[in-house]
């Protein structure tokens, strides 16, 4: 099977339509049945006929509604006959919907504990050396006085279609160092849906920007905006002199 074209653009509450091809390997020609799955919410995929016979084609005709979010999407398009099924994608583009709005992490302050969140142990927690900013519970990463790394992690999916992306966050940064050089740091860093390759550093922080008390920073996730990230910050020390990095109230909010 094949589809000509195998990807189309939509705005919302429009429709796309490509032609499904079939061919016949060999033997005698059986009767196809069409389905189609991976579709957004709020979308639906018609053919036309709705079955066919193999050498044969058929319309398919995605048509959305208004309340279709945007986004690229993978509609996997099966032929099912009684010997055997075959899967061929469209990729679906929608554009021109609202902007699905608000706040996108999970357990933002730490109130729930570890939820939606992968740290390095002991990271998160009730802190007594570095207190929250708000609630009972932050992350406190490093602060050892010796060779150490940190890590908390989470992903997010940024839908497309908005105009506002930013990672909002509170930092407290405390330190035993006394040298004008960066010898402890906290990266602030965008890595790939799965986690394994760092898109961007997006921020580096170090005992140099010790200050009392949090501070608030903006940064922008624009760039990444319809893709799935995973949010890191990575917090590292050197053989000696503590650092220590606490964060609370971490937000990733689209507009």
């Amino acid at each position: 099977m094949k589809l000509s074209p195998s990807s189309g653009a939509v705005t919302v509450g429009g429709s796309v339509t490509s032609t499904l091809n079939t061919t016949l390997a060999k033997g005698t020609a059986q009767d196809i049945a069409l389905t189609a799955s991976g579709l957004p919410n709020g979308a639906r995929a018609t053919f036309s006929p709705a079955s066919v016979t193999a050498g044969d084609s058929s319309a398919m005709t995605i048509t959305t509604s208004p309340t279709t979010p945007n986004g690229t999407y993978a509609v996997r398009v099966t032929g099912t006959s009684p010997a055997i099924s075959h899967t061929v994608t469209f990729t679906l583009t929608v554009s021109g919907g609202p902007c699905p709005d608000g706040q996108k992490l999970v357990n933002p302050g730490f109130e729930a504990g570890s939820t939606g969140w992968t740290a390095t142990s002991g990271v998160i927690g009730q802190s007594t050396t570095q207190p929250p900013r708000s609630g009972t519970w932050n992350a406190h990463l490093d602060g050892y006085g010796k060779e150490h790394t940190d890590s908390l992690t989470q992903g997010v999916s940024l839908p497309q279609g908005c105009n506002s992306y930013t990672l909002d966050y509170w930092l407290r940064i405390d330190t035993a160092e006394s040298s004008v050089n960066a010898w402890d740091t906290l990266k602030v860093q965008v890595l790939n849906s799965d986690g394994s390759r760092v898109l961007d550093t997006l921020k580096t922080y170090s005992n140099v920007n010790a200050a009392s008390g949090y501070f608030q920073r903006t940064l922008d996730l624009a760039p990444y905006a319809g893709q799935d990230i995973v949010i890191r910050f990575l917090g590292t020390e050197d053989f000696a002199l503590k650092t220590s990095f606490a964060l609370d109230d971490i937000t990733v909010n689209v507009s």
